[in-house]
């Protein structure tokens, strides 16, 4: 039962991609968009009788530029089925760190801030996820195109009435295409992967694990406003 509830947090922290370009917008510039999440998670064993658990969101996107290296945004994700659903929001903020003269070319890098809250229903009983996360954005500008990917590392804690809280550690990375279409939309696929170093424990020697990972892959359809 642990396993499993230390693979459910894992998931609930996943839904952290849509960040968007390491170029921040122009200020006063916004977007809004949709997207699509799979995920799965699984121990770092090779047993093959581990656990893998998937998992799946509908989210809304919305970002907007303050200044000329300033970016604010904000989401929110669910889905429910019978029995269970789960709901949550995530704010960040971007920082521009380099600024390439020419937006078709050259390389941006920016600095990212996420904090996240989720909250999962499971049979009636409630769980809750709170996150935070830090990554590093570098984008590579092809034309009206681009490629972002990046480091990234954060912190989760999962609480529920009456048991104790879990605590964990997150490392990883994402990488992104931003591909235009047209003069306002662009469609962008994401992969993000992170890695927990929890420890599973077990009653019978030699049956601790440690470890568990995280693999997500993102789908987003965005309009500049």
């Amino acid at each position: 039962m642990r396993r499993l509830l230390i693979l459910a947090a894992l998931a609930g922290c996943a839904p952290q991609a849509a960040v968007g370009r390491a170029r921040t917008l122009p200020p006063g510039a916004s977007t809004i968009g949709g997207g699509i999440d799979a995920s799965v998670t699984r121990p770092n064993s090779p047993n093959d009788t581990d656990p893998k658990l998937p998992s799946g969101n509908l989210g809304v996107t919305y970002r907007r530029g303050l200044t000329d290296r300033v970016e604010m945004g904000g989401r929110t994700w669910g889905i429910g089925i019978p029995a269970f659903w789960t709901l949550g929001i995530a704010l960040d903020g971007k920082v521009s760190l380099r600024r390439s003269p020419d937006p078709r070319h050259g390389i941006d890098v920016a600095a990212d801030v996420i904090v996240g809250y989720e909250r999962v229903v499971n049979g009636g009983t409630p769980w809750h996820i709170g996150s935070a996360a830090a990554t590093i954005l570098v984008g590579h500008n092809l034309g009206r195109h681009a490629i972002t990917w990046g480091p990234r590392a954060g912190y989760a804690i999962w609480g529920g009435e009456g048991q104790n809280p879990i605590y964990l550690q997150l490392y990883g990375a994402s990488c992104a295409f931003a591909w235009r279409l047209g003069k306002n939309w662009e469609l962008t696929p994401e992969l993000l992967v992170l890695y927990s170093p929890v420890h599973f424990g077990g009653e019978v020697e030699g049956s601790r694990q440690d470890g568990a990972w995280a693999t997500q892959l993102s789908i987003g359809l965005t309009r500049r406003l």
